[in-house]
């Protein structure tokens, strides 16, 4: 059985991040369709974060406190973040009707709790990925969609392009701490996440881009 190391964790990390990084880039934010859609899925799999990190950190042993209390604090920085997403869309007259669950979140959403039954240390390949995107690419995408949809529809992402510059070193900090022993789901989650996220992206794309809601 291969022993994995800290580096191994770091290197899958940049590959999947530039993969959604470059999904990012490519994502077509000023088309209305599109940026609904993504805000929907964004609403449908931030709703369950709360979940994930009351899962985690009842998971965690007497003697892993220190994360027990990790997971208990970033539970109390994203709860309700899930409805900033939905006025956002809202904002823009689009209604969650219009919007259905892709098959990429859906699979997202259903690989955490997998994830979390093998160890709770998993779910930081999860939201280590998105807090580092947002980091990396939030401050981009607020522009382009304020320029094409107005300061009222940015409020989500607006949000976490600031408030995730100062988690992302956290969150590293504490995958330092992670047990060597659980570094391969840890890597299995960071690769899934970044090849579903980066495919959810590319799939809206090809779907709606120049497409308009439903009258």
């Amino acid at each position: 059985m291969r022993k994995y190391k800290i580096e191994d964790v770091e290197g899958a990390f940049e590959i999947a991040v530039k993969k959604m990084a470059d999904a990012v880039d490519a994502f077509p934010w000023e088309d209305e369709a599109c940026y609904a859609q993504w805000l929907g899925q964004t609403y449908y799999t931030v709703r369950h974060t709360t979940r994930f990190l009351t899962l985690s950190a009842g998971l965690m042993k007497i003697d892993q406190e220190s994360f027990h209390q990790f997971y208990l604090h970033h539970l109390r920085e994203e709860t309700g973040h899930e409805m900033m997403a939905y006025r956002d869309f809202e904002a823009m007259e689009w209604k969650v009707e219009d919007i259905p669950e892709t098959t990429e979140a859906q699979l997202m959403i259903q690989s955490q709790y997998h994830f979390l039954h093998q160890t709770p240390f998993a779910h930081f390949g999860f939201f280590w990925c998105l807090e580092r995107l947002s980091c990396d690419r939030g401050q981009m995408i607020t522009q382009r969609a304020r320029k094409a949809h107005g300061p009222e529809t940015i409020s989500f992402i607006t949000l976490h392009a600031a408030e995730d510059v100062g988690h992302v070193k956290t969150i590293r900090d504490k995958v330092s701490d992670i047990p060597p022993a659980d570094y391969e789901d840890l890597i299995r989650n960071i690769e899934q996440t970044g090849y579903l996220y980066s495919k959810m992206l590319n799939e809206i794309a090809v779907k709606y881009a120049k497409k308009t809601k439903a009258a």
